[in-house]
């Protein structure tokens, strides 16, 4: 809509008519209270394992842009409450301890406001993470210099 000067995005797939400053892949992650049975230390979360238990999960409107492996891995039985975005999910799982897929920043944010924490997922689980604008040229030279430090944080380890 020619609204925004540049955007971090996270998609299933990459952005094609857009600029990509920056492309990261995503692995998601198990976001689950500290005291879930399932929140072993260095143990892999198995999807299956989950498919019984009542899970925050994603607003089906938007797994219709991902992949079936997605859609199939996601398609929990037993759901109480969904969200649109990675976030209201990964919030909606820390207020009400239950078990939700997230990206690892967004966990990143949750374990840092305590009470959960995350655990790697056995299924492949991956979306896109860009940061994005019309075009290189179309960018001021603070809109540039502020997509710029976003990457630099984005890149930064841990």
């Amino acid at each position: 809509m020619g609204q925004l000067d540049f955007a971090v995005v996270n998609v299933h797939h990459r952005p094609e008519s857009l600029t990509v400053f920056y492309e990261q892949e995503l692995r998601y992650v198990c976001l689950l209270p500290q005291d879930h049975a399932l929140a072993q230390p260095n143990t892999a979360i198995d999807l299956n394992q989950l498919q019984k238990a009542d899970c925050i999960a994603y607003e089906s409107s938007r797994l219709r842009g991902a992949d079936e492996n997605w859609q199939k891995i996601l398609s929990w039985p037993f759901v109480s409450l969904s969200a649109y975005s990675n976030i209201a999910v990964a919030s909606l799982a820390r207020i009400t301890g239950k078990p939700a897929i997230v990206d690892p920043y967004t966990a990143k944010t949750m374990v840092a406001l305590g009470g959960v924490t995350t655990r790697p997922i056995k299924q492949k689980l991956v979306s896109t993470l860009c940061v994005i604008s019309r075009g290189a040229d179309t960018l001021s030279l603070a809109a540039r210099a502020l997509a710029e430090a976003v990457v630099t944080e984005l890149q930064r380890p841990g």
